[in-house]
């Protein structure tokens, strides 16, 4: 941490204390995601905590992602909606309203499949085919603290009719792998959303279902594959 950034850090800990709501939930962000100070879990709560009490209103948000407390639907008009678990209610409109605005239409439509990032931070979701446009189909990264329709990135696939094609995410949070109706196995970078080569091919079939697994070379009997 250079100069400049230990006195941004004691001018944000001075508000904090002081009482600032907005600067406590920056804070509770900062200690979640390790920018600037280290990454600290119990601190990010005690300080959205505190921010929550004073009514600042993306805390609660972030309190129920660390915990693990929201569960996100799809809808086959293309919406998202977060859950409380706890309570049953709907906390978060991450599509945004109203759907059928210009600027909404372009992205999802029928939603398939929904998946949280493995640090629970993004929500990801997959759509079959629109009746606009191909980017319909795509997967998209929401940032569920946010709503209202922020996506973050776009993963172009190839989805053409109704079928669900599926994608999933290395647990590692360092691969995203898609499915297509031309045979393709696409990879993505998910923070980017830049392709990386799959070295996977082609196939005469859809591509409607994959998972990704982490192996360990030295623990896995590769003769079981050949």
């Amino acid at each position: 941490m250079n100069q400049n950034d230990k006195e941004a850090v004691r001018w944000f800990y001075e508000a904090a204390e002081q009482g600032n709501a907005e600067t406590q939930c920056s804070l509770g962000c900062m200690h979640e995601e390790g920018r600037v100070v280290k990454q600290n879990e119990t601190e990010a709560v005690r300080w959205y905590r505190k921010a929550a009490d004073q009514g600042e209103a993306d805390a609660p948000f972030s309190l129920r992602i660390i915990h693990g407390a929201t569960a996100g639907t799809g809808s086959y008009r293309g919406t998202v909606w977060l859950y409380d678990t706890r309570s049953g209610k709907a906390c978060l409109d991450v599509t945004g309203a109203p759907l059928a605005s210009s600027s909404q239409a372009s992205f999802v439509d029928g939603v398939t499949q929904l998946q949280y990032s493995p640090d629970g931070r993004f929500l990801f979701s997959g759509s079959r085919k629109g009746p606009s446009s191909a980017e319909q189909s795509h997967v998209v990264c929401w940032d569920p603290r946010v709503g209202n329709g922020a996506v973050l990135a776009s993963y172009p696939r190839s989805a053409r009719t109704y079928q669900r094609i599926g994608f999933d995410i290395d647990p590692l949070g360092r691969f995203l792998a898609t499915g297509s109706d031309d045979g393709q196995v696409l990879m993505y970078n998910p923070t980017t959303g830049t392709p990386v080569d799959s070295g996977a091919g082609t196939c005469t079939t859809n591509q409607s279902s994959l998972s990704l697994y982490i192996i360990v070379p030295d623990l896995f009997d590769w003769s079981v594959l050949f």
